[in-house]
């Protein structure tokens, strides 16, 4: 999107939710002049999300297929410092405007028509493939539970909502003749990160096109706070780590695998890019995880008498044999030995799992799925405990990610699915 639609967009919500006698949180009315003055105080808006987001599913046509949003409050459940499990949006879908089919793996939300047109929500219920079914879909509504045939537009004039449950799938549309439409949303603890599940798939968050300067910042826009964000190790002349707990971070200067084979043999740490992280100990659950998955696969290629060899952690992989980049997965998958060379492996693995903890969550989800995606690794695997999931990528299908839950089965897609991981076995 061009940042001068996203700026139009952003004036026409706030004169819509003017004209329902809407009143906004202070933070949604800053610049991003104001912005580069707030400190850490305000961090729960950058943790959370909160705030503008405006969105054309990268399709490029916003008037048609799009949606103006923004997170009043959201809690968050991987950090315990953010104790609210509860979220709160307003959104605004124009007359003539589609917000696409998609369900949540986790979180329940009420839908309420806040004010303007009626809205349309067309239902389904997901199959066990995650695809739309055709059986009747519940109702629930203002107190009233309904079943209604597969596909129905179910329509919430202003004040009135409807409940969706995960796995119900939905899409939003504005009856026409009638105007467009101020949606509130409240909900679960919210992530558009990890818990949309579009059909068919679209992106997300748009690409922007800076043709202006910005009106307003979105929620993924803010700058840190002036202070430090952060913290580093060492003393004059040591190696400085980034904390796991840090903001995205680049080092004023790029580290090498030289520099990372000098850390200490009791210093945990992992190198991407140049840039040096430290990471924590992993907890007895994190290694009760990582121990009975990696029997799994041992036991596989053992029963099969693969060639593939399966690694527990930590084991340093040159990812893209270059000096730059040093990563430590918690369990990999090597099936040709010829990468397996000066006590590392050189390129990338088959298969790489990463449990994730509350510090690396971010380096997890956004950072390595991107690296392992550029560097050729077949499947990434983030496992989740805390919220019993795991989020698998098949990279050489160029397949949208699966998401699996504690009652799932897992086919390992680089043995064509022979290999199957019942979820629960690994999170009992």
């Amino acid at each position: 999107m061009k940042r001068s639609d996203i700026n139009r967009c952003i004036r026409d919500m706030e004169k819509l939710i003017r004209e329902n006698g809407f009143h906004l949180p202070p933070f949604c009315n800053w610049t991003p002049q104001e912005w580069e003055s707030k400190g850490h105080e305000y961090d729960e808006i950058r943790d959370n999300m909160l705030g503008w987001d405006i969105t054309d599913y990268g399709l490029g046509d916003w008037n048609k297929v799009g949606f103006a949003l923004i997170t009043l409050r959201n809690g968050n459940q991987k950090d315990p410092k953010y104790k609210k499990v509860y979220a709160e949006k307003l959104l605004m879908l124009k007359e003539g405007q589609h917000s696409p089919m998609h369900f949540h793996w986790t979180k329940s939300e009420d839908i309420i028509n806040r004010g303007g047109g009626t809205l349309i929500i067309h239902v389904y219920n997901a199959d066990e493939n995650e695809e739309l079914a055709d059986t009747d879909v519940c109702v629930n509504s203002d107190g009233r539970s309904y079943y209604v045939p597969a596909g129905t537009g179910v329509e919430l004039k202003p004040g009135e909502s409807i409940t969706l449950w995960p796995y119900q799938y939905h899409d939003f549309d504005v009856k026409p003749g009638t105007g467009d439409v101020l949606i509130g949303e409240v909900s679960m603890c919210n992530d558009d990160n990890t818990d949309n599940r579009f059909n068919p798939p679209v992106g997300r968050f748009p690409e922007i096109e800076e043709d202006e300067k910005p009106y307003r910042l979105l929620c993924n826009e803010y700058p840190k706070a002036p202070a430090a964000y952060g913290t580093a190790t060492g003393d004059a002349g040591q190696l400085y780590c980034v904390k796991e707990d840090a903001a995205p971070y680049r080092a004023e200067r790029r580290y090498t695998v030289d520099d990372y084979l000098e850390i200490p043999e009791d210093t945990r740490a992992e190198l991407i890019d140049g840039v040096l992280y430290d990471m924590a100990s992993p907890s007895i659950s994190h290694q009760d995880i990582c121990t009975r998955l990696t029997v799994m696969f041992g036991n596989y290629i053992n029963r099969k008498k693969g060639k593939c060899k399966v690694f527990a952690g930590p084991v340093d992989v040159q990812l893209d044999c270059d000096d730059d980049t040093m990563v430590v997965p918690d369990l990999t998958v090597v099936c040709d030995e010829s990468k397996i060379e000066k006590g590392r492996i050189m390129g990338a693995p088959d298969l790489v799992a990463e449990i994730v903890s509350l510090s690396s969550r971010r380096r997890d989800y956004v950072i390595k799925t991107e690296k392992y995606c550029s560097a050729g690794v077949r499947e990434y695997w983030i496992i989740d405990p805390d919220n019993e999931r795991v989020l698998v990528y098949c990279f050489e299908k160029d397949d949208v990610p699966v998401m699996y839950g504690k009652a799932d089965i897992v086919p390992a897609g680089i043995f064509a699915g022979d290999l199957k991981v019942e979820i629960s076995e690994i999170f009992d």
